[in-house]
């Protein structure tokens, strides 16, 4: 059978036989067979309207339309796959006989399924079709792995990776084709449509990525801004934070302190620009700084309480001890070779004196009353105890200390062994002399902590204070006073001086990081250009505004979260360093090459949606001439 050229080109060489019978057979025949091949090539949009249906009606179109497209679409899979037996089963057949491709069509076909009428259900069916083709490709990928080994196994995989990317890709490659043909492309400009549309995903999420870099950079997120003040210290940075606390009760540090281990100066100045972005927050009786400080004066109040209490406390031990020295000093007592011994130590005999004159100026002798003399004994050893720990009178070497201390304690053993009642009334002044001493400790270190002007906290003062308390031996105890504080008042003390001792750390840290925390975080600018031209001048300025602008919100809403090292954390390691490594390489990008000409755009595009010259088809117009 003849094809429409060949009719066409009969009717051009025989002009003369128009309107013979002949002539009118050529040209009847040349038209049904160009009919029948406009029917075969990809349709037009058409613009006639579907006839109205029934709403049940219409939705079982609909799902019968859905059924097609699945159909068509997994057996586009299957044509593919059988693609290299039919074509060696067509080069023995004849042209009449080939064996075509289209099963998924030919059984929608047989089962009776309605085809598409308008051109969004031809799109829609464009997509449905490549997804299931794709989904179906991608699932036989999947099984076929386990059936493999070698290199086809290797090869199986990879097609079996990322199956809903793939899918997504297979559906937008139909849609581009899609709206390609509807609006009138040829098979070329659908090829290249359907090619953009399955690389749009991948293109897409990489513009997004980018995207968010650059958002990233120029309005950083809290996270990001972290890191880059931290830079390679963020991880210990991070760690620090999540770790480190006061152990002061009450006293919440601020990132900037927490992060002092990890000694990122730039990471503290940080904190300071931070903090200077919000100053009420952090700053002020009632700002972080302030707060810390009260809580640190409430923790030392909690043993030292108040000037009354101090008082109430010595009054009530001190009528105690009149009553239990008194029945003490009324039990009659004997010299003995021991305490004969004992008052040949040099040291004891300096104290003799002394005792002498107290006890002539309470109407006593040693005869009268045994007890109450070496009581006055006693108290002169005390007092050369004192003296010798007072590091604001000459010293004494550490044997002499032992050597008076071992002759109070003999003495005090001998008396109590002699005399029970001198034992008991000593055991509870001592005691009751432990709270009293523990709220001396205390008051005088809050007084220390706070100058009393301006209420701002004094470090250096509160350590001499703490160093004082370890020397000064209490006349109740006969121990340093400090030695009075449970292990949990002493711990607070303790706090309070780490706290004290981070803080100038924090401070030097934050001094000296200043320079580079500004050279890491700085807003971004626009250089200049080389040249004058207010126009460019004006829009530079504006660019500049702008990035500055970013930079000092993300400075604010660092302020926010600032007085919360966790919080600081968690935003800093959920930060992407993938992203500043993408704006890293774009900017080195963008310095070192030169500028693209719209020229070699162009030679790009032809390069990628076109074919080379020497590949392309030859024209066919002359096919009629």
């Amino acid at each position: 059978m003849a094809t429409a050229d060949q009719y066409a080109s009969w009717i051009v060489a025989n002009q003369d036989k128009k309107g013979t019978p002949e002539f009118e057979t050529v040209a009847s025949a040349y038209k049904q067979a160009r009919g029948e091949s406009s029917a075969s090539a990809s349709p037009a949009p058409s613009s006639a309207k579907p006839k109205p249906r029934s709403f049940l009606a219409e939705t079982g179109r609909q799902l019968g339309l859905s059924a097609r497209h699945g159909i068509e679409g997994v057996g586009g899979t299957l044509d593919m796959l059988a693609s290299p037996i039919r074509a060696g089963m067509n080069l023995a057949l004849p042209q009449d006989m080939q064996i075509r491709g289209q099963t998924g069509q030919a059984l929608s076909d047989v089962i009776g399924l309605p085809k598409p009428e308008t051109g969004i259900e031809r799109v829609s069916g464009d997509i449905a079709r490549s997804m299931a083709a794709g989904g179906g490709f991608v699932k036989g990928a999947q099984l076929a792995t386990s059936a493999t080994s070698g290199v086809a196994n290797a090869v199986m995989r990879m097609l079996s990776q990322a199956p809903a990317a793939q899918v997504i890709a297979a559906g937008s490659a139909g849609a581009g084709s899609g709206l390609a043909r509807e609006a009138g492309g040829g098979e070329g400009a659908q090829l290249a449509a359907g090619l953009a549309g399955a690389m749009a995903p991948a293109a897409a999420g990489s513009m997004i990525n980018v995207g968010r870099a650059v958002k990233d950079y120029v309005h950083p997120s809290v996270g990001s801004i972290g890191r880059r003040a931290a830079g390679d210290k963020a991880d210990d940075v991070i760690a620090a934070m999540m770790q480190t606390k006061s152990n002061v009760p009450g006293v919440k540090l601020t990132a900037g302190e927490a992060s002092v281990p990890a000694n990122s100066a730039e990471f503290a100045a940080f904190q300071k620009a931070a903090a200077n972005e919000n100053g009420s927050k952090f700053y002020g009786p009632i700002g972080v700084k302030g707060q810390q400080a009260t809580a640190r004066q409430d923790a030392v109040r909690s043993f030292g309480k108040t000037p009354t209490d101090l008082e109430t406390a010595v009054s009530a031990r001190s009528a105690a001890s009149a009553k239990n020295y008194g029945d003490a000093f009324q039990q009659q007592i004997n010299a003995d070779p021991d305490l004969a011994k004992l008052m040949h130590n040099p040291y004891v005999k300096d104290a003799l004196p002394e005792a002498l004159k107290l006890a002539k100026a309470n109407g006593i002798t040693p005869k009268s009353n045994l007890t109450e003399f070496l009581h006055f004994v006693k108290l002169g050893l005390d007092a050369k105890l004192q003296s010798a720990n007072n590091p604001n009178l000459p010293a004494i070497s550490g044997a002499a200390k032992k050597t008076i201390q071992d002759a109070q304690s003999n003495l005090v053993a001998w008396m109590g062994q002699k005399n029970p009642l001198y034992d008991a009334a000593r055991t509870s002044h001592m005691a009751a002399s432990k709270p009293i001493n523990q709220m001396r400790v205390g008051q005088d270190l809050e007084q220390a902590l706070v100058a009393p002007a301006t209420g701002m906290e004094r470090a250096a003062s509160f350590g001499a204070k703490v160093r004082q308390a370890e020397n000064t031996i209490s006349k109740g105890s006969g121990n340093p006073r400090i030695q009075d504080l449970t292990s949990g008042q002493r711990k607070i003390v303790d706090a309070i001086e780490e706290d004290f001792l981070r803080n100038q750390q924090f401070k030097e840290l934050a001094i000296a990081g200043k320079q580079g925390m500004e050279e890491r975080i700085g807003a971004p600018t626009l250089p200049p250009t080389g040249f004058f031209q207010p126009v460019i001048s004006a829009a530079r300025s504006w660019v500049n505004k702008g990035l500055g602008t970013g930079h000092q919100q993300a400075l604010k809403r660092a302020a926010e979260v600032m007085d919360n090292p966790q919080e600081m954390a968690r935003l800093m390691r959920e930060a992407t360093p993938a992203q500043r490594k993408i704006l890293e390489a774009l900017w080195a990008q963008r310095t070192m090459q030169g500028v693209v000409t719209s020229s070699e755009n162009q030679r790009n595009n032809d390069g990628l949606l076109s074919e080379p010259t020497s590949n392309r088809r030859p024209s066919t117009s002359g096919l009629l001439n």
